[in-house]
């Protein structure tokens, strides 16, 4: 069924539910077909409610879903109930639909592809439910077996908030289930969150997600960046930033070839920034960088570097220490075999430079930072209009020479000059200001390092 450009909305385009294997397609993609279900707190509708019915190659396409409003709480724009399998393939879930659970995504016992999607501006306002929050992009609760493919897809934006209502967990996604997997491979799960005022001490755990009951969840060139668990009454109860993981039912969890990075908790615990959990649960990390030091094979504990993380651009720059230092598909660890051959843009993974690939789910082509290393040990000695600067030379053997930035605010980013030596005298400076320095080494093909 191909859906012609345009916003579609009323009758026939909530609760959607074909009852029949079908490939429902937007023409010209998301960009172009809009299902706009129009629900209120008064009328309340799922977009797609997909139940009573076993599928085995149901695909929801190219379509934007916005504004439903789920009627039991459970599941908003798509709501998947022992569907038998479903797959949903370069689709934009939200904004503007609420659910207490999985306002843009709710699966319940069907095995379930997404690949190529965003899940953003979904919204779990505690006012309108009663049973607190469980994920409020999406909701996984799979008991039977079942497999979710999260690939290529973008989860960002998300929240939960209240006014001292009840408890929240999952801002990003939540998964729930015994014997049952997910994988999340080339994703981007950030700037999600759940933040709680008023003043009661609820639970806020998760800002980006929460993993619990006996799941098992794969972690592979993802980004988990800048998520935010909040309770602002109780800062004890914000826990959490990135993942809370309950260990009950053998609850296992592991990282491949990931960036953890840049979350918070209003907790003052630093290592709850990143993780917090329970009744111990199985995690399981390697090749990845992570906000707090953590065990494992080859594990990184520093910036990622990325190009511009201010414009959410989280490719790693030149200067990256994560380019050409993940794992590959021939390694006997958990997670190899679902390494890909391409990133989340359809670049080949590892890049046309060769060697391993990059952690995170965007590949550059170099196999390693070209960038030289930063010079040190910088000092500065004041004369009448000038002063003598010198440092210890960068580690790079093919530096040759260095940038010189000064100015009269802190964090100078105006190149004033470059030296070809480690002294340098900087004159026509006025006397009794205060003047700030910072070096930088450039090699023979003009890489330029981060600041002394």
């Amino acid at each position: 069924i191909k859906l012609k450009p345009g916003t579609l909305t009323g009758y026939g385009n909530y609760n959607i539910n074909p009852q029949k294997d079908l490939v429902i397609m937007g023409i010209g993609g998301a960009d172009s077909v809009t299902i706009d279900v129009g629900a209120s707190s008064n009328y309340r509708y799922y977009g797609f409610h997909l139940y009573d019915y076993t599928y085995t190659s149901l695909e929801i396409k190219g379509v934007t879903i916005v504004n439903a409003f789920s009627p039991d709480g459970n599941g908003g724009a798509i709501k998947i109930q022992s569907a038998g399998a479903v797959e949903i393939e370069d689709c934009v879930i939200g904004p503007g639909n609420k659910a207490a659970s999985g306002a843009g995504i709710y699966i319940y016992d069907t095995d379930v592809n997404v690949s190529g999607t965003t899940i953003k501006g979904n919204t779990a306002p505690i006012t309108y439910f009663n049973d607190g929050v469980n994920g409020a992009g999406l909701c996984i609760d799979n008991n039977n077996n079942n497999t979710v493919n999260i690939t290529n897809c973008l989860i960002r934006g998300n929240s939960g908030i209240a006014s001292g209502q009840g408890n929240m967990v999952g801002g990003g996604f939540s998964i729930s289930g015994y014997n049952s997997t997910t994988n999340f491979i080339n994703t981007f799960i950030y700037n999600n969150e759940l933040s709680s005022s008023g003043t009661s001490a609820y639970s806020i755990y998760g800002g980006g997600g929460i993993i619990q009951n006996g799941a098992q969840v794969y972690f592979v060139h993802t980004d988990i960046l800048n998520n935010n668990a909040e309770n602002t009454s109780s800062p004890f109860m914000g826990r959490g930033g990135a993942l809370w993981i309950d260990g009950s039912a053998s609850t296992s969890v592991y990282f491949l070839n990931s960036i953890i990075w840049g979350n918070t908790a209003s907790t003052s615990d630093a290592s709850e920034q990143m993780f917090a959990s329970e009744n111990n649960p199985s995690i399981v990390m390697n090749y990845s960088d992570a906000q707090v030091v953590t065990s494992g094979t080859d594990n990184l504990n520093e910036d990622p570097e990325f190009a511009n993380e201010d414009n959410n651009n989280y490719a790693l720059s030149l200067r990256s220490g994560l380019l050409g230092v993940g794992a590959t598909s021939s390694m006997s660890i958990a997670g190899a075999s679902l390494i890909p051959d391409t990133d989340i843009l359809g670049n080949d993974r590892p890049g046309s430079d060769g060697g391993n690939p990059d952690i995170g789910a965007i590949e550059n082509a170099l196999s390693d930072s070209h960038v030289p290393d930063a010079p040190s040990g910088l000092t500065a000695t004041a004369g009448d209009g000038q002063v003598v600067l010198s440092w210890t030379a960068s580690s790079d053997a093919d530096v040759s020479k260095y940038g010189i930035y000064y100015g009269t605010s802190s964090g100078p980013t105006v190149k004033q000059q470059e030296a070809s030596t480690t002294v340098d005298t900087i004159t026509g400076l006025n006397n009794n200001v205060t003047y700030y320095f910072r070096i930088t080494a450039i090699d023979a093909d003009d890489y330029e390092s981060s600041y002394s």
